[in-house]
């Protein structure tokens, strides 16, 4: 059995279910099951929702 840490299935997991590369996410993320938070977030400081075609958005 491999001993995967935590990091590394994060680093595979995001851009998969997100779409955005890695290098794109910053120090801290917020993950939430509602759509709504993620439009509020995005209005509120003014960025763009990525993966809208994907399982989760960031």
């Amino acid at each position: 059995m491999s001993d995967i840490t935590k990091l590394e299935i994060a680093r595979n997991w995001l851009p998969r279910y997100t779409g955005m590369p890695i290098d794109d996410f910053g120090d801290y993320i917020l993950l939430t099951n509602f759509r709504n938070y993620v439009e509020k977030f995005a209005e509120r400081c003014g960025c763009d929702i990525v993966g809208e075609d994907r399982p989760m958005q960031a």
